[in-house]
């Protein structure tokens, strides 16, 4: 009745003899296959939570969220060296990752005036393997996105995305991926039952989209860089055709 609230959430997924990738490595080319561990275990496990509270007698909702998340996984290696022929025993390596995070965030969205939603999440990574322990660190993301939305007479109105990024170098990456980029549009409602949305969308106005990405999984770490369009502009229009459906004739 008041709008606040509170919920919790968890769970767990265990693999018993898991199936996992068995690599060799070559100077050249990488071969895989799968495998059962037996009498090993792999699992993973979250925990949730968030509270809700309407402020300034229900206008804006405030939120604030942490959790955590932890990973344990296995893989078997073996490496070959430039110029010799494959030789020695597969290794086992087992992996575990954890993260921790928090994150606040508030919002007015009443369709008049300006809607807004803002948000602001930390995250802790700690990344651990048993077979090369010079990589295992820790390190430090964090980021927001706002969404603003300002509604003009004659059925306009003028909206703007924007997100801003940081990961945090590791043992690996020595450097920080920082990610920023603002989108703006404009769009109008027409007809009278204003079905029809006439707009126009302009994506990564600043040119700054960072299109590097990193991934750990339980057989490598990686980083990558598309080749892709960030900025350009959107021509859009959109008809709700079920927007009437449902109604009495005499409504």
């Amino acid at each position: 009745m008041k709008g606040t609230s509170w919920n919790i959430n968890s769970s767990i997924n265990i693999k018993s003899n898991p199936i996992v990738n068995k690599r060799t490595v070559t100077d050249s080319v990488t071969i895989s296959t799968y495998v059962n561990v037996s009498g090993k275990s792999s699992w993973n496990a979250n925990l949730n939570t968030n509270y809700s509270l309407p402020l300034f007698q229900q206008i804006v909702q405030f939120n604030i969220s942490s959790g955590v998340n932890y990973n344990n996984g296995f893989s078997y290696t073996r490496y070959q060296e430039p110029g010799s022929p494959i030789q020695g025993q597969y290794e086992l390596n087992n992996t575990q990752n954890a993260s921790l995070f928090t994150g606040i965030s508030f919002n007015e969205q009443n369709s008049s005036g300006l809607d807004y939603d803002f948000s602001w999440r930390v995250t802790v990574n700690n990344q651990r393997n048993s077979l090369q322990r010079n990589l295992n660190s820790t390190n430090l993301i964090t980021g927001g996105s706002s969404y603003l939305r300002y509604f003009f007479p004659k059925k306009f109105n003028v909206s703007a995305n924007i997100h801003y990024n940081l990961e945090g170098p590791t043992k690996l990456y020595k450097e920080s991926i920082q990610q920023f980029y603002a989108n703006v549009e404009l769009s109008k409602k027409l007809l009278k039952n204003e079905s029809l949305v006439v707009s126009i969308k302009a994506f990564d106005i600043f040119n700054t989209y960072n299109t590097t990405n990193r991934s750990v999984s339980e057989t490598e770490y990686s980083e990558s860089t598309q080749l892709m369009l960030t900025r350009y502009i959107l021509f859009g229009l959109k008809w709700d055709f079920n927007k009437n459906l449902g109604k009495k004739k005499n409504e």
